[in-house]
Order: C-alpha cells, then sequence, then structure tokens
C-alpha cells in the first residue's frame, strides 16, 4: 500500500547543453532560435544626488545627452550602498544615470532589452530615442521592445543604451511610502539582457 507520508524519490537532471560565453547563466532558458546576450559588465555611471536637487526624472524632455556619466560602474550593482556600512543609514537618495553600447544584430532586425530589475523608476533610451519606462519598482522585471529604426542600420553596429533609474520614495512609482522594514535598494540591480 501506498502511504501517503512517504517521500517520494527526487530525480536530478544534469543538462550537460553547452552555455554561451554571453548568455545569461539561469533560468529560464529561451528556446528555438531566440539568441539571448548578457549586457552586463562595467557600464558608464553618473548620480544627481538628493531629494532636493530639483531634478525630474519623468521630464519628458530630459535627454541622455544632458546627464553626465563620468565614472564606472558595474551592473548589476545598486547605487546606493555605502562602503563599509553605516549605523541607520545605507546610502544616498537620487537618480542613477547608466551608459553602455551593444552591437545590433542582423539590419533591419528589432531586438528585446529585458530588465530583471531596475529600482524604482526607471526610464530607458536607446541611441538617444526613449524605449519606455517603468513605473513598478525593483522587484519586478519588464521588457522593451525596441524598434529597428532606433537601432543602427548597419548589421552588427554600435548603440548606446542609457538608463536612467531614480531611488527616490514619491508619490507616483513604487514604492509609494517613505518607509518600511527593510531597505529599498536603487540602481540596475539585476541582469540586463538582449
Amino acid at each position: 500500500a501506498n502511504d501517503p507520508m512517504t517521500p517520494l524519490p527526487i530525480l536530478l537532471i544534469h543538462s550537460a547543453a553547452a552555455w554561451a560565453p554571453d548568455a545569461p547563466r539561469y533560468w529560464p532558458k529561451y528556446g528555438g532560435s531566440r539568441q539571448v546576450r548578457l549586457l552586463d559588465g562595467a557600464w558608464r555611471y553618473g548620480f544627481i544626488d538628493g531629494w532636493d536637487s530639483g531634478f525630474d526624472s519623468m521630464n519628458a524632455s530630459f535627454r541622455p545627452s544632458d546627464g553626465a556619466t563620468p565614472n564606472m560602474t558595474s551592473v548589476p550593482s545598486c547605487m546606493d550602498v555605502v562602503a563599509g556600512g553605516a549605523g541607520g543609514y545605507l546610502g544616498p537618495r537620487g537618480v542613477g544615470l547608466f551608459r553602455t553600447s551593444f552591437r545590433s544584430p542582423a539590419a533591419g532586425s528589432a531586438v528585446r532589452l529585458q530588465f530583471q530589475s531596475c529600482s524604482f523608476y526607471c526610464r530607458v533610451w536607446v541611441n538617444g530615442r526613449e524605449v519606455g519606462d517603468h513605473l513598478a519598482g525593483g522587484y519586478v522585471a519588464f521588457a522593451l521592445d525596441v524598434p529597428a529604426d532606433a537601432l543602427s542600420p548597419d548589421g552588427g553596429g554600435e548603440n548606446e543604451l542609457f538608463v536612467l533609474a531614480d531611488n527616490r520614495f514619491n508619490a507616483t512609482t513604487a514604492p509609494m511610502h517613505t518607509g518600511g522594514d527593510f531597505w529599498h535598494y536603487g540602481g540596475v540591480t539585476r541582469s540586463v539582457e538582449l
């Protein structure tokens, strides 16, 4: 007789699939002919500090050329960690500006950018053209379709990806409160895929 309290055996399956050098090493894996490439690594970075900077992340007239990115940072990472930590304070609130480049696929092909996390409010441009934003906070992955006419016309050509990440609390983007029982980190905090 089968005893419902008897544990079932667990079958572990080892996949011998080869990992492409720049493909994500996490799940889900994409089937068919879809090629997924990580854009993680060293990105140019700038920061607009503070609550009272007067900077409006939702200003429709903002352009990536207006945002200075004089420093380097790793993506994924968070922009508000203080080295060594500090009692009662984990880092600044403000706006992170992230810039990198990627090569186009075949000429005339659209691409999809998948952000596993960007916190809190995020806007994204490709070659100076805004392709979308994200209001749901850093715990929700999102994808943006980039039309072919926003990309370099040359197959394999360079494209600039610019990301604005605002980690200031406000009444428009999640989380919509000014506190909580844990710290809400800001920035491009998980992988970016193309």
